[in-house]
């Protein structure tokens, strides 16, 4: 499958100290870490979780960006 993703079409969520989240048009997740690394440690946590209801189903990662599903939430930064 191919997917091509136009981050323009994307609405910007936020950002913190790991990188930045889009909601993208589909209704999917798009989390751009400023680090390779970390989104690949995010991804190994979430796929250890991915039994659990509780936790968002990773799609794919490519490089720093990780697709994954939308979990509708209230944000606790104040």
């Amino acid at each position: 499958m191919r997917y091509i993703l136009n981050i323009k079409e994307c609405e910007f969520l936020g950002k913190g100290d790991e990188g930045a989240v889009y909601l993208t048009p589909e209704g999917f997740a798009l989390k751009i870490f400023y680090d390779k690394k970390k989104a690949e440690n995010e991804v190994a946590i979430l796929e250890k979780a991915s039994s659990s209801r509780f936790f968002p189903k990773v799609l794919f990662i490519a490089d720093n960006r990780v697709l994954r599903d939308y979990v509708v939430g209230v944000s606790i930064i104040l």
